[in-house]
């Protein structure tokens, strides 16, 4: 009989992102030949090797992982041996028939008997990180320049594609220094040629020192990378909304530049009479 188990789910994971993610394990760390099938009971995975100690009964013969959702917040996962199928037919083929994995010399049987355990775990992982590949050897090589794999879930997107169709999550990383899109894996911006794992920073709102994203204060002077939005004003040093002429703590200019009380004109430093009306400067 095949292995089986039942894993609960949350919002977000599927059984076709399951099952990417089974496809990403057996690709890149059993290094197998792999094919997923959307089926109308769920998701299907073929893997198989056709040389090696890996070999399976015969080249007809293929690992089968199936992920069939029950419910809402539950998948049973079923992994066994079966004949690997053309994907148009196991699409809307009824019911695929299921053997227990054959213990072959090819493979060994403590090989063979750890492999479903191996699988399993590579569901729980990808479960408890919240539907995000935990695969540690997802490659990046062997696509074609118009395509690129999702780094959470392994399906196969159209470059320039920025939320993978399979999963939904980002595909595209931001470059550090020009913001410009770029694939994951890539080292080094295409557009501004800059490292892609230089440390992204925002600008201090306080001193102007480079901070780096996700630290809550500044290491120079202390202030608080809370007020990104606001800057400060020259006059009083409250933070203001930016876009703001004045400040409404101390009602001066935020250029910093003093204004003619009758016009409102800005005067330049030194100014001793408003050029546009003629009044005094204070």
């Amino acid at each position: 009989m095949a292995d089986s188990k039942i894993f609960r789910i949350t919002e977000g994971i599927t059984a076709e992102s399951i099952g990417h993610e089974v496809e990403n394990f057996l690709q890149n760390e059993k290094e197998m030949v792999t094919q997923g099938i959307s089926r109308p009971d769920g998701y299907l995975v073929q893997a198989k090797e056709d040389s090696g100690w890996k070999k399976f009964a015969g080249l007809s013969k293929a690992l089968n992982v199936q992920i069939i959702p029950s419910g809402e917040t539950e998948v049973i996962v079923n992994i066994g041996q079966g004949k690997w199928a053309d994907k148009a037919g196991a699409a809307v083929i009824g019911t695929l028939l299921f053997a227990p994995l054959a213990i072959t010399a090819a493979v060994g049987a403590y090989k063979q008997n750890q492999l479903p355990n191996e699988i399993f775990a590579c569901i729980e992982k990808f479960i408890i990180s919240g539907g995000r590949s935990v695969n540690r050897n997802v490659s990046f090589e062997n696509l074609s320049s118009s395509q690129v794999k999702c780094p959470s879930c392994g399906a196969i997107n159209s470059v320039g594609t920025k939320f993978c169709s399979s999963c939904g999550k980002k595909i595209m990383d931001t470059c550090p220094s020009c913001g410009s899109d770029v694939t994951f894996g890539k080292k080094f911006c295409p557009n501004c040629g800059a490292a892609m794992s230089a440390k992204k920073t925002n600008t201090c709102p306080n001193c102007g020192a480079e901070v780096e994203v996700g630290k809550k204060f500044c290491a120079e002077c202390g202030s608080s990378m809370e007020n990104l939005d606001k800057e400060k004003c020259p006059s009083c040093g409250e933070f203001v909304n930016k876009g703001e002429k004045f400040c409404p703590n101390c009602g001066a200019t935020m250029s910093g530049k003093k204004i003619c009380e009758k016009c409102g004109t800005e005067l330049a430093e030194g100014q001793k009479f408003c050029g546009k009306c003629g009044t005094p400067a204070k």
